[in-house]
């Protein structure tokens, strides 16, 4: 039985429109495309079965795209990579005069220069992940570890495996 993945209530078949089937929802009323229902009231599994790809660099748009736990991980490796560039760029300070790195380009090596663009714009991407996790789940953690990880994809898994049926007793 076809059923909404939302509410777990039988759908209702529409029509086919360029090869694909949609269903309707009584309840929610929505209509939805084959792909995007659920079967026998069963909820759709919240977690990835695996992560596609952790790319730091996506731009907004393609990152608005991706789950919650795929950012999770993004996030990790953002700030992990961030942390990296922030002691480097830190441990350069002693090479110059008042231990403070240059603000202007002048004097300073393309290296030095390309290290601290790519600063800024971790920094960026670090923000844009944290505020669209904080848009969808209301926080963002201080510190990710690997635990916290774990842990979201057991509740996950766990809330998944719910049947979405109506007991009275």
């Amino acid at each position: 039985m076809i059923t909404c993945k939302f509410c777990g209530t039988e759908l209702q078949f529409v029509g086919e429109k360029e090869k694909e089937t949609f269903f309707n929802c009584t309840h929610c009323d929505i209509v939805f495309p084959l792909a995007d229902t659920s079967v026998d009231r069963k909820r759709k599994l919240s977690i990835p079965e695996y992560l596609v790809d952790a790319d730091i660099y996506l731009p907004t748009k393609k990152l608005l795209e991706r789950d919650t736990v795929t950012l999770y991980h993004i996030l990790k490796e953002t700030r992990s990579f961030w942390f990296n560039i922030k002691k480097l760029l830190e441990s350069m300070k002693v090479h110059y005069k008042d231990n403070e790195i240059p603000q202007s380009d002048e004097g300073i090596s393309d290296d030095l220069k390309s290290l601290k663009d790519e600063f800024k714009l971790l920094t960026k991407q670090k923000f844009v992940v944290e505020n669209i996790l904080l848009e969808r789940t209301g926080f963002f953690p201080e510190k990710l570890t690997q635990e916290f990880l774990n842990d979201i994809e057991v509740q996950g898994v766990t809330a998944s495996s719910k049947p979405m049926y109506i007991y009275i007793k």
